[in-house]
């Protein structure tokens, strides 16, 4: 199709916005695709394939649950429809929703829209369906796979274009408009050098420099430069004395030069490379970022909604530095090729056929100067020959391009030769990938085309360009139109792995243009001299006569599974010099990649600027959406079918067609809306033929969505916020990642497409749809019913999207009005919390960051009526639901707070904090209010009363049927309902005691705040403590038995035992004596004490001893001692029970007789488990000593033993069963054992007989020295325990004992009456002692069973009785008897002596004989006294 060029206003487009540039966050994640083998007729789809693997959004086969008479279908992973949308339905084991059954009254019914509390529950299923469209739309097929390309093994088909598919004809079938550009500008050249090159005959060369909307003209040495847009702004630079042979324009080094001095301008002479200092001025924000400008000019939309015109670059100053930065010579070699690099690079070709390179630096080096050039390709050792000894002439370079974002180089010499070198991975280094001749590439393409093609129809490569994205490299356009696309990898492990560099340079794809087709009526294009590639857009030029024919190819506007483009033909007048896109800043790359169709929303446009002979023009590129504008406009929405169904899915053309519906700037009347909206209810519909099995969405739906996701895409999952510096310092500051420009803009489109919901009820009211008569079961088997049950079901997936929808308007409002404010200020000490915090995670869940933000944004503005009046006016018209009434109250707290603070008068300051209390508690049961910061500045300004009754009202706000204090009642503290309640009134009261922590600190209280708080530092502490009392005070006024709960645990916590004693109140009567029960019960109660604290009992018996209740105090007492925890010891509950004892005997004749009965008993047990204590103690230290550096594993487990069994002693009081069976038994307490026999009234005569020969034995053991020390162990050992007994016979054997101390003593020890004076000392009589050794005699004497026999027993119990006697006699012993039985003890005495006599008189033994003289003086003795 040739379109003529026409003046300028006569074709351009309605719409002459130009758009502001906004970059694109996306990401590519293609999947393999078949190529379409061809097309059975003219009918065929575009994008069919044999798999069709490239689909829309319905391609999501939802998951079938059930049938419908069962369950309705679960549309499967991310699609599930919002719950709680079917009124009367229930849901099955799954969850799914499920229709109610019986009856044939009714069919289903369902609500119109969602509940206000599944509003949140259905933006979520939004959100993810729309996330599905992202995936989704990244699916469309790469370059490399739309041209056929296969990753194993890693190959593309060899050439394409040969079929109708590749170049459809469309526009001829008036299936799509033509208008596929329109002229934006036409300019002819300015009439100075018109006129100029009129007049000389000197060479002039002409080019662009899109990046700065420039043309130049070189005539002679001097360089013009003028604005190709309207050819204004002329301005020349003639500093140079030669010819310019080549120029090129170039960002420079970064930090090189002043900040101003940006680019440079390379002009190469026949002898010298001159670098010009280049000043590119633009407006930059505060910060020193570079942003897109406004131009000033309001538009009205139609919708009434005000925008700004965009402009993609706004240049404000273009100056070239009149002295050149540096020269350097260009050794007699040409250099007609310049380029530069993003990097700062600058590269010449050579008409030696070398790639060179101008190094520059501010300072000069110990090898290089300043500036200095390097032949990069031309290997050293032919660097020093003469061109002669060369032996080739030379190539040379005809054209270098570079691709900034792989870091790669190619050159295109004038023979044909294209040559790949690689940059490196940071673009700061060069090595050569690969070469390809000429001649090389024709064979090629000969081999590839399997000789369909002839050698001529490559003869000559025009020009080549790089692929920036993708798994191809590099194409080159050949004059015949024919494209070559190169690949840089050998195989997919290499392209898939970023990390790989480039490897190799190859022919891997012939791209024929429009006319090879044998069914095309398209002429091809022949003789072209001109040739241009970028991103996806190719143009050549073709001569006819005084005109030029300029072929234009674009992808196609859909995404399609095989590579179909557009074609269209431009005729210029004069011939075409160059071509060139006009640069687009920040824009991604990817999206230069992908389909138009999916960023068309994006507010830039793709311009072309064509430079002729004549002068510029300047096309501007229909989106998709105008030309189907362009189409719906001319035919009518009936007439369009065919655009409709090009595809094999209706769901492409339908968005571009939401997008026309709801497109915010088109500026025409709102006819095209009414015809798009006709046009998506007409071919949106489900098709009559869908499977009744599967739960599809229509193709309108799947549209709908798409649209929004893509509009959504750019920043949905982008974090909102970014650091940086200030400009020209280090200081780190937060900024946002989503300026209020881009937030604008995206306001605009969402808010148009919740309007066309909106405006369209259809979409998304859900019917209630009544059957007359027919039975439910059947009617859900039925198409019919199941078509039904799939529209209502979609009603609810757009009502949920229109949810999305609304809250994304207002978060991005909201964000759009803290981006118009100091955001760094704003979000000081929140930033943290908001760095990693992405758009989805605010639109979606941002309930706890919203507050917190619109918080921080009024707090900035405190104190400036006006001002928070004003922003407070607009969040409520911006974002109503966040900042709803309640917030608007809390602002005019936080403003009314802020003048009490300045204010000097007490009683307008009393005044205003009344009032500002009274607007609290109207919203304080809000849980979006931050009452903690209101309590805070309550505190603050001396009003603690204040925090405590906005506290006490929220309190009950959340709480409104007091099931906190059920927690208190035993019955039902496990209901978790009023455990939750509980746990919210502590929530709210907690921070009285946070204020109360303020005040201790401040007023140097003793115990310091345990939550962490700093005083305030400007509060005097006389003030603090009056505060901190009249805090105190307010609690205890409080009805709240919560409240003081926590006081009384606030106190217990800070040891602050006394202030809590003080406190006279029936409610610490009940706390404590449920402390109590949980204390004793080992159970944690609502108090929040730990269960093994005694501290509660303790206070609890002070609490009833100060108010004289002495029997509760000795009960609790006792329970203290018999409380099972090592945080007491033994002498502790020791203690205990002895003061327990005391309160008991305080009660007076009240008291109950038994509980002073077993205090007592107690007392005497826990003597004994004492005595066990003690005794174990002491073996402990002997122990230690006696292992201390000696390793006895014996010794080490009884040391063990020891100490576990001294842990036990003092972990509890033990009965005296445990303390004989578990302590006394084990350690051979021998003592301890007789102690516990008398203490139970245990009588058994052999036990107790065996213990004192236990105890006996024990004391000889326990030292090894002389007989008198052994003994005189014993004896002490025996007067103790004996004083101990003497009263009770029973524990006291007397005659066993006097019988085992005789028979253990020597026979030659000298001192016979050491029994007898141990017994004295005891408090044996002598009367009852003689009588001892009386029955001892007649018991030896009777050969009886004793440790006394024989004859030295005989002897020995005799002699002490004769020394006894003696004693007596001598009046050493006094004996005490009434004188009537001292004469009858003298006889008994006289009966015992003759009875020895005359037992020893019968024996014949020398030693018998001396023991009868002897007992013949004693008894004279007797006689005569």
């Amino acid at each position: 199709m040739v379109i003529p060029i026409h003046p300028p206003g006569v074709c351009d487009s309605p719409n002459k916005s130009q758009y502001r540039s906004m970059p694109v966050y996306s990401s590519r994640n293609p999947s393999s695709f078949r190529h379409s083998e061809g097309w059975s007729n003219s009918q065929s789809k575009l994008g069919s394939s044999g798999d069709g693997r490239y689909s829309p959004l319905s391609s999501y086969k939802p998951t079938q649950v059930s049938s419908l008479n069962k369950s309705v279908t679960s549309p499967g992973p991310g699609l599930i429809p919002p719950r709680g949308i079917l009124r009367n339905a229930t849901t099955n084991a799954s969850g799914n929703p499920r229709l109610s059954k019986g009856g044939t009254s009714s069919y289903y019914a369902l609500s119109s829209t969602p509940t206000a509390q599944n509003i949140p529950e259905s933006i979520e299923q939004a959100a993810r369906m729309t996330e599905a469209v992202f995936t989704k739309d990244k699916e469309y097929p790469s370059l490399f796979h739309a041209l056929g390309g296969r990753d194993e093994p890693a190959q593309v088909l060899p050439i394409s274009g040969l079929i109708e598919q590749d170049y459809p004809c469309l526009i001829e079938r008036g299936l799509m408009s033509g208008r596929l550009f329109n002229i934006e500008h036409r300019t002819e050249i300015p009439s100075e050098l018109k006129a100029w090159m009129s007049q000389t005959t000197a060479s002039y060369r002409m080019g662009l420099f899109p990046e700065i909307h420039r043309a130049w003209m070189t005539i002679a040495s001097d360089l013009y430069l003028w604005d190709f847009r309207d050819g204004s702004d002329l301005s020349y630079y003639a500093g140079l004395k030669e010819p310019i042979i080549g120029l090129a324009f170039a960002p420079a080094k970064p930090n090189l030069f002043k900040a101003n001095l940006n680019h440079i301008l390379c002009v190469t002479t026949p002898s010298q490379v001159v670098l010009l200092g280049f000043i590119v001025s633009c407006d930059e924000s505060t910060l020193g970022l570079a942003a897109p400008i406004k131009t000033g000019k309001p538009m009205k939309l139609h919708n009434s909604i005000v925008c700004y015109e965009f402009m993609i670059i706004l240049l404000t100053a273009l100056e070239v530095i009149a002295q050149p930065i540096y020269t350097i010579s260009s050794d007699n070699v040409l250099f007609p090729v310049v380029v530069g690099s993003s990097q700062g690079r600058i590269f010449v070709g050579g008409a030696d056929g070398n790639v060179h390179e101008v190094f520059y630096q501010a300072q000069r080096g110990w090898i290089h100067d300043k500036c200095w050039k390097k032949n990069l390709t031309k290997s050293i050792v032919s660097s020093y020959l003469p061109n002669f000894l060369t032996f080739s002439s030379p190539d040379p370079v005809k054209e270098i391009v570079i691709d900034n974002q792989r870091y790669v180089l190619f050159t295109l010499s004038k023979s044909g030769t294209i040559q790949a070198f690689d940059l490196g991975e940071d673009g700061d280094s060069f090595s050569n990938i690969g070469c390809l001749s000429h001649e090389t590439i024709i064979n090629t393409v000969i081999v590839k085309s399997k000789n369909s093609l002839e050698p001529n129809s490559v003869r000559n490569i025009l020009s080549i360009s790089a692929i920036k994205q993708g798994d191809l490299g590099l194409v080159a356009v050949t004059d015949s139109g024919i494209r070559l696309y190169f690949s840089l990898y050998t195989g997919l492990s290499q392209r898939a792995n970023p990390m790989i560099r480039p490897s190799t340079l190859k022919l891997a794809h012939i791209r024929l243009p429009p006319g090879y087709s044998p069914m095309s009526n398209i002429r091809k294009p022949t003789g072209a001299y001109t040739a241009y590639c970028s991103n996806g857009l190719f143009s050549i030029s073709t001569a006819d006569g005084d005109t030029s024919h300029v072929w234009l190819i674009t992808p196609f506007i859909y995404p399609t599974a095989n590579y179909a483009e557009l074609s269209t033909r431009y005729t210029v007048p004069g011939k075409t010099i160059d071509v060139k896109e006009i640069s687009v800043r920040e824009i991604d790359p990817v999206v230069f990649e992908q389909p138009e169709v999916m960023s068309q929303h994006l507010p830039y446009r793709r311009e072309i600027v064509i430079l002729t002979s004549h002068g510029t023009i300047v096309l501007k590129a229909s989106k998709p959406f105008e030309l189907l504008r362009d189409l719906i406009q001319r035919q009518g929405p009936e007439n369009i079918q065919g655009h409709f169904e090009m595809l094999p899915n209706k769901v492409q053309p339908l968005a571009n067609c939401v997008l026309l519906a709801s497109h915010p700037f088109l500026f025409t009347d709102n006819n095209v809306h009414d015809l798009a909206t006709k046009a998506i209810f007409m071919y949106g519909e489900l098709a009559p033929e869908f499977q009744q099995d599967a739960w599809p969405y229509s193709p309108r739906h799947d549209a709908i969505y798409t649209t929004v996701g893509r509009v959504l895409a750019s920043f949905w999952n982008l974090k909102l916020l970014r650091t940086g510096t200030i400009s020209g310092t280090t200081t780190k500051i937060i900024m946002p990642n989503i300026s209020g420009e881009q937030v604008s803009y995206a306001i605009h489109f969402i808010q148009s497409l919740h309007t066309f919901i909106v405006n369209n009820p259809n979409l998304y009211m859900i019917s209630q749809i009544v059957s007359t008569g027919t039975n439910n079961a059947q009617m859900e088997n039925t198409p019919e019913g199941h078509r039904l049950m799939c529209y209502e079901m979609e009603k609810m997936s757009m009502a949920a999207l229109k949810n999305l929808l609304s809250q994304a308007l207002e978060v991005l409002g909201m964000w759009k009005i803290l981006c118009e404010h100091q955001i760094n200020i704003i979000l000081q000490g929140v930033d943290d919390r908001l760095l990693n915090t992405t758009l989805r995670d605010m639109i979606v869940a941002g309930q706890n960051t919203i507050p917190v933000i619109i918080d921080a944004l009024i707090n900035k503005y405190l104190g400036d009526n006006a001002a928070v009046d004003a922003i407070s006016i607009r969040l409520r018209e911006v974002c109503p639901s966040l900042f709803r009434n309640e917030d608007a109250i809390s602002s005019k707290v936080a403003e009314i707070l802020s003048k009490a603070k300045q204010t000097t008068d007490p009683h307008e300051k009393e005044s205003m904090l009344t009032d500002s209390l009274i607007l609290c508690e109207q919203i304080c049961g809000l849980g979006r209010v931050n009452i903690r910061n209101f309590c805070m500045q309550f505190a603050e300004l001396g009003f603690p009363l204040g925090a405590i009754r906005l506290c006490e009202s929220a309190a009950k706000a959340v709480d409104p049927q007091h099931l906190a204090l059920l927690t208190l009642k035993p019955t039902v503290s496990s209901d978790p309902v009023a455990n939750q309640a509980y746990n919210n009134r502590c929530d709210v009261y907690k921070i009285v005691f946070e204020i109360l922590d303020m005040y201790y600190t401040s007023s140097n209280q003793q115990s310091p705040p345990l939550t962490g708080r700093t005083s305030d530092e400007n509060l005097p502490s006389e003030k603090a403590k009056l505060f901190a009392d009249e805090t105190f005070r307010g609690i205890l006024e409080s009805e709240d038995e919560v409240f003081h709960i926590m006081l009384y645990n606030w106190l217990l916590e800070r040891n602050l035992f006394g202030r809590l004693l003080e406190i006279k109140h029936p409610f610490l009567d009940a706390f404590l004596q449920r402390a109590a029960e949980s204390v004793v019960s080992g159970k944690l109660h609502r108090n929040g004490m730990n269960g093994n604290e005694t501290r509660i009992l303790d206070l609890l018996w002070r609490h009833h001893e100060l108010n004289q209740n002495h029997l509760a105090a000795a009960q609790i007492l006792m329970r203290l001692a018999d409380f099972t925890t090592d945080g007491l010891d033994f002498q502790q509950r020791f203690d205990y029970l002895a003061r327990a004892n005391i309160c008991a005997k305080g009660v007076g004749r009240r008291g109950p007789g038994e509980l002073l009965e077993n205090l007592e008993d107690k007392l005497d047990v826990a003597q004994i488990q004492k005595s066990i204590l003690d005794t174990l103690k002491n073996r402990l230290v002997n122990l230690s000593e006696t292992s201390s550096g000696v390793f006895d594993h014996t010794l080490t487990n009884e040391v063990k033993m020891h100490q576990e069994s001294i842990q036990r002693l003092n972990s509890q009081l033990f009965n005296i069963s445990i303390l004989y069976s578990d302590f006394a038994v084990p350690f051979k307490l021998h003592e301890i054992r007789l102690e516990i026999f008398n203490a139970a009234g245990h009588s058994e005569k052999p036990l107790i007989e065996s213990l004192w020969a236990d105890v006996i034995q024990t004391e000889l053991d326990s030292t090894r020295e002389s007989l008198e020390s052994q003994l005189e162990l014993v004896r002490r050992k025996v007067v103790t325990l004996g004083k101990k007994y003497i009263s009770s016979p029973t524990y006291f054997p007397m005659e066993y004992i006097v019988e085992h101390l005789e028979a253990m003593m020597p026979v030659e020890m000298v001192d016979q009456a050491w029994v007898v004076r141990t017994m004295l000392e005891i408090g044996v009589s002598f009367t009852e002692l003689l009588f001892v050794y009386e029955k001892l005699w007649n018991k030896v004497t009777q050969q009886r069973v004793s440790t006394l026999g024989g004859m030295n027993g005989q002897s020995q119990v005799c002699r002490v009785v004769m020394s006894m006697i003696k004693s007596m006699l001598d009046g050493k012993l006094e004996v005490r008897l009434p004188r009537s039985q001292h004469n009858e003890f003298i006889e008994k005495c006289k009966d015992l002596i003759a009875l020895m006599i005359v037992e020893f008189s019968s024996k014949f033994e020398p030693e018998a004989k001396e023991i009868t003289q002897k007992l013949n003086i004693t008894k004279d003795r007797l006689e005569y006294r």
